[in-house]
């Protein structure tokens, strides 16, 4: 009965050193640090008008079905709100980690991390930890289109959302 199992197990260990690897590495990570593009956006939210610019940063890159990044987000915003009982105008001082996919036209980002929430009026100044997801819809191929973007950190009144349109470049 050993005989047997032998030869059956070196018949299977042989077999399988002939085959070819059809498992391919396309899902891996690889550190490729890049400017991989940056924007100015306008976006118009619920009851306020945001105005902003950007640079992604890429340090890690996949190249499967769909391009995948993990990052940074370096960004200027300021909001210029239409109600007069609210705290703005205030300007927002942002560093993201970001993770994006990138599916042909459609984008997907989502981001996390500290934004210095800078008020206009005699407010004290914040220091915000923020999360946040990202639309984007390319019109013209990497250079402008339009974005739905949510931003929230999770305090009273601190949390946007909006659709707006972007001009930039990204590759």
């Amino acid at each position: 009965m050993l005989k047997y199992f032998l030869i059956c197990y070196l018949l299977t260990v042989s077999v399988s050193f002939g085959q070819t690897d059809t498992i391919s590495n396309r899902g891996n990570y690889t550190f490729k640090p890049r400017i991989a593009g940056g924007q100015i956006e306008g976006v118009i939210m619920w009851y306020d008008l945001g105005f902003g610019g950007l640079v992604d940063i890429d340090l890690l890159a996949s190249e499967s079905k769909n391009s995948n990044s993990l990052g940074l987000r370096l960004a200027l915003e300021y909001y210029f709100i239409f109600s007069e009982i609210e705290d703005g105008p205030f300007t927002d001082y942002c560093c993201y980690g970001r993770y994006t996919t990138k599916m042909n036209d459609f984008w997907i980002s989502f981001l996390g991390g500290i934004s210095y929430h800078d008020f206009a009026r005699d407010y004290d100044d914040k220091l915000l930890f923020r999360t946040g997801l990202e639309f984007k819809y390319n019109l013209f191929r990497n250079y402008s289109g339009l974005s739905f973007k949510v931003l929230t950190s999770f305090q009273e009144q601190t949390t946007y959302f909006g659709i707006g349109i972007f001009i930039g470049y990204f590759e």
